[in-house]
């Protein structure tokens, strides 16, 4: 199968990945590729996945910078220069032949400009509702291609009903086969992720103060103004070390060597990969109960789930992560967060057929087997079939009907339960002469007539035998 997936092009996808999306759709890639498909990405100028196909779309990250996601903020670039972006990548996938596009793009102009492609179209939803991106969504439903909307996460799902109207969750996965993991952790905590508010790195480090342990920061500044004023701040504090974005093999091993990792996030997470890449890697987890989080952690067996903003009660949680065993994190994350899963789940959504339009109702005019249960309502509803009919010209198909009545259904009808009329009828049902009420007469049968009294016929007469 050829399949095509448009990666967000605000940035690069290469190592180190800035986000959560840009690492699944690289994940993704190369699981499908080794699935056997043909698989192209669609990514921004300078983009690289060992072993998969890029198309470079000629596209510079730095010109889309001012679209790239800020929480409850609305992107600041001209729209036209992601109209432009977006049109050349659809115009070279037309003529690609594909069988089907994964959009992982959050943008409105990668939605509405896919409905003009001929191949299904699936578009997963990685970030919180945006009602430009809803509004955006449901033109693509009223489309001649209307699209697969999935979500990455039940939480997701949840908050994205409110706004849209969603077909699958085709939830995320960690390369669980390729993680390291330790079975003894040890003395700092991580945290990993953009510089940016909903992240929550400033909470981060008031936790791991709060807790008295040493903390190491793995980002890069996403939101320049938050990463100076509440991040770049700390650098030189005892306790707190600040690192920029590490390739994820390097970072999969300094979360096996910690003893937690920390992700209090200020948002609803969609999914919370950090936290799933931390416990396949043995490590416990300490996170705010938030959007997809207690669907990844499992509280009080891969880590513990702390109210939102409660920094003490993360603290006090941080203390007590050594109670955690590391074997049952691993356990967990290959078990049911494994990248496999996900990729069988995006196996499955490109083979789904494309979704057809109801057809149109076709005229009815005789009887066909329904249940008993509805003999009744059935023929009302045949009545006033008929009752429309009689204004049209009159066909085969309403031959039944043109004497301005619908017959009754037949005695042998009633007693197998017709009802429903079925389509294109070349003529009406027979009619039985209706059966007499009156009272059964007695048991004598009357006597057959005599010969004598019955006329002779004349073909039934013997011929006469003249000459005797």
């Amino acid at each position: 199968m050829r399949i095509a997936i448009v990666a967000p092009l605000v940035t690069a996808i290469r190592e180190p990945q800035l986000g959560g999306s840009q690492a699944i759709v690289a994940d993704l890639a190369t699981g499908l590729h080794a699935r056997g498909h043909e698989v192209h990405v669609y990514a921004a100028s300078g983009s690289e996945i060992p072993g998969v196909t890029i198309v470079d779309s000629g596209v510079d990250a730095s010109s889309l910078a001012g679209l790239l996601y800020r929480h409850g903020r609305s992107p600041a670039a001209d729209a036209r220069a992601a109209d432009h972006a977006f049109a050349t990548v659809y115009a070279s996938i037309r003529r690609g032949s594909y069988d089907v596009v994964h959009n992982h793009a959050f943008d409105p102009p990668a939605i509405r400009l896919a409905s003009s492609l001929l191949a299904p179209v699936v578009h997963t939803l990685h970030l919180p509702p945006d009602p430009v991106m809803a509004s955006a969504l449901a033109e693509s439903r009223g489309s001649e291609n209307p699209p697969i909307i999935a979500t990455v996460s039940a939480s997701a799902a949840r908050a994205w009903r409110a706004l849209a109207s969603l077909d699958v969750i085709l939830p995320d996965g960690v390369p669980v086969d390729r993680i390291p993991w330790s079975n003894t952790g040890g003395n700092g905590v991580i945290f990993a992720g953009r510089f940016s508010p909903e992240k929550g790195a400033e909470d981060a480090i008031a936790i791991a103060r709060e807790a008295g342990v040493r903390i190491d920061l793995y980002g890069e500044p996403y939101d320049p103004d938050y990463a100076d004023a509440h991040v770049f701040s700390h650098k030189g504090e005892a306790g707190v070390s600040i690192h920029g974005g590490l390739i994820r093999s390097e970072l999969w091993q300094r979360m096996a060597d910690a003893s937690a990792v920390l992700c209090p996030a200020k948002w609803d997470e969609p999914f919370g990969m950090i936290a799933a890449e931390a416990q396949a890697a043995g490590t416990p987890v300490v996170a705010y109960r938030r959007g997809a989080l207690p669907e990844i952690i499992i509280d009080g067996q891969t880590g513990f789930l702390t109210p939102p903003d409660d920094i003490a009660g993360a603290a006090r949680a941080l203390k007590a992560v050594s109670r955690i065993g590391r074997s049952g994190c691993r356990k967990h994350a290959v078990a049911d967060l494994s990248l496999d899963a996900s990729v069988v789940a995006h196996d499955g959504a490109s083979d789904a057929p494309p979704r057809k339009r109801s057809p149109a109702p076709v005229p009815m005019s005789c009887w066909r087997r329904a249940p008993r249960r509805n003999w009744r309502r059935s023929v009302r509803r045949s009545t006033r079939t008929a009752a429309r009919q009689r204004s049209r010209p009159w066909t085969l198909a309403t031959a039944a009907t043109s004497t301005g009545s619908m017959p009754s259904p037949p005695a042998r009808a009633r007693r197998r339960h017709w009802s429903v009329p079925r389509p294109f009828c070349t003529r009406p049902p027979s009619r039985r002469p209706p059966r007499k009420r009156g009272r059964k007469r007695s048991g004598s049968i009357s006597p057959a007539p005599s010969s004598a009294a019955a006329p002779p016929s004349d073909r039934c007469a013997a011929p006469a035998v003249v000459g005797l």
